[in-house]
C-alpha cells in the first residue's frame, strides 16, 4: 500500500528540421537536428508500510504462536530518530520496547513507513526517413537519469541489532523502477 503515487509522462517533438521553427532549411544541419523526439516519465510514491516485529519464544506467548509478534509502542515517542532518518537508522528504536510477560505487544500492524521513491526516465528518438516507406529509428533511453538511490524497507525485527537499518534497494534486479542509472541504445529499421 503506497498511500500516494503519481506518474507524469511527456512527449516533446523538438522544433528543429524541415517544417519546424528552427534549422528548417534543407541541408546537413536540418538533416542532423531534425526529427528528434524527447520523452520523459517521472514517478513518485510515498514509502511502503513497515511492520515492526519482535522475536519471542513459544513459551513466552500464551498461545505459543510466535510469528509476527509485535513489541510495545512507547507513547509520545516519535518513530523518526532524533537526528532524522538515515539508512543506518530509519526507525527510532526508542519508540518501542520488548514485551516482557506473556501478553501481546500494543504496536499496531504496519506502524512505520519506508523511504519514498522518486525517479525520472528520459528517452531521445530520431526518425530518419529512407527510400519509400522505410525509415530508421535511433533511440537512447536513460532510466533513473539522476541516479537517485532508491532505498528498500528498513529491517523491522526489533529484537535484532540491525533494527531500523536499510540494507537493500527497492529493486535489486537488472531492470525496472528503482534500479541504479541505466542507459540503453537501440537501432531499428522499419520497412
Amino acid at each position: 500500500n503506497a498511500t500516494h503515487q503519481a506518474s507524469l509522462s511527456a512527449l516533446y517533438e523538438l522544433p528543429f528540421g524541415p517544417g519546424k521553427l528552427l534549422f528548417n532549411r534543407p541541408g546537413v544541419t536540418s538533416a542532423v537536428l531534425g526529427n528528434w523526439k524527447l520523452t520523459a516519465i517521472d514517478t513518485a510514491r510515498t514509502g511502503l508500510p513497515v511492520n515492526v516485529t519482535e522475536d519471542r519464544s513459544s513459551s513466552s506467548v500464551a498461545t505459543g504462536y510466535t510469528t509476527n509478534q509485535r513489541p510495545n509502542r512507547e507513547a509520545g515517542v516519535s518513530l523518526i530518530p532524533p537526528g532524522g532518518r538515515t539508512i543506518n537508522l530509519w526507525i527510532n528504536p526508542e519508540a518501542f520496547s520488548l514485551v516482557t510477560d506473556s501478553s501481546y505487544g500494543n504496536a499496531p500492524r504496519n506502524v512505520g513507513r519506508g523511504p519514498n521513491l522518486f525517479q525520472t526516465d528520459i528517452g531521445l528518438t530520431k526518425d530518419i526517413p529512407l527510400a519509400g516507406r522505410a525509415h530508421l529509428l535511433i533511440r537512447s533511453e536513460f532510466f533513473n537519469i539522476f541516479n537517485r538511490a532508491q532505498y528498500g524497507l528498513p529491517l523491522s525485527d526489533f529484537s535484532a541489532s540491525t533494527f531500523g537499518k536499510i540494507i537493500t534497494t527497492v529493486n535489486t534486479g537488472p531492470v525496472g523502477t528503482g534500479t541504479q542509472r541505466q542507459i540503453q541504445f537501440a537501432l531499428r529499421l522499419d520497412f
